[in-house]
């Protein structure tokens, strides 16, 4: 049976079609963007031992995340969740993306002090909907070094902190929050089977030695040497995007014949309606 859109006789399916062609050719560019203040960081990527944006220890266990060990590597993903609130997933793995050579016990991840929300005149780092598979606790706050869960970090660093359960040997956790990516560090501790204190933190952040790093990179650092962390402002989407000319050219081009189409199956239906 055919129907009428907008006096050209076409079959519901050429209409589907022809809206189908022209939102793929306009739309796929209509993504939110994220607006921040200072250095922002990318949505997604991921550093290792293995291209040396990781320090891990090595010391002489039979099991590490060093290279010779099978490495260390974190990798983030962050998606908007609605129009305030982005959710940040990070995995960690070995350098290959298989399981670590120890368990891990713990992992930081820089967020926004107070003292940095107060000097950046905005709010202070909240969050929801913290994963629970294979996390015992979830704490926010100033981490010192030299403690018996952050041996070898240097100096203080303030975050979120997810202890582990079940000695995981890779970790998957994610949490939502409104403050969008820029680069900044983290930490990560194993269980200590063997007495032997295993832990890694992005290159920037241990420096050379352990001692002249920087929870954050500055100018003209190689912003590598650290990870997308949730300090920042807070998120607003971007505005949609005007269509490329392109994508309109692309739009007109898929409907314009099907319409024409349309025009001729009109004009032979209504000479068959007149004979």
């Amino acid at each position: 049976m055919t129907q009428n859109y907008s006096g050209f006789g076409i079959r519901a399916g050429y209409a589907q079609i022809i809206a189908f062609l022209a939102m793929a050719a306009i739309t796929h560019l209509t993504i939110p963007t994220a607006q921040a203040g200072l250095d922002p960081a990318p949505f997604s990527g991921s550093r290792s031992t293995a291209d040396l944006q990781v320090f891990a220890t090595d010391p002489n266990a039979s099991a590490g995340w060093d290279s010779s060990h099978g490495g260390f590597k974190i990798t983030w993903e962050i998606v908007a969740v609605n129009s305030t609130t982005l959710k940040y997933t990070y995995t960690i793995t070995n350098q290959t993306g298989g399981n670590l050579g120890k368990a891990l016990s713990n992992i930081i991840i820089q967020v926004t002090s107070p003292d940095e929300a107060l000097a950046a005149g905005t709010t202070g780092f909240t969050y929801d909907n913290a994963s629970t598979t294979n996390v015992g606790s979830v704490e926010v706050g100033t981490f010192v070094g030299g403690g018996g869960s952050t041996p070898g970090l240097p100096g203080t660093l303030y975050g979120i902190k997810f202890n582990t359960t079940g000695d995981p040997a890779q970790f998957t956790f994610s949490f939502e929050t409104t403050k969008v990516p820029v680069w900044g560090s983290f930490y990560a501790k194993d269980g200590k089977s063997d007495q032997l204190e295993i832990y890694a933190m992005n290159q920037g952040l241990y420096g050379t030695d352990g001692t002249n790093g920087s929870s954050r990179p500055g100018s003209g650092d190689d912003v590598r040497l650290w990870i997308a962390t949730p300090n920042g402002e807070n998120f607003t989407p971007g505005p949609l995007p005007i269509p490329e000319p392109s994508s309109l050219a692309l739009a007109i081009g898929c409907i314009a014949p099907l319409a024409t189409i349309g025009v001729i199956r009109r004009r032979r239906q209504l000479k068959a309606d007149a004979a």
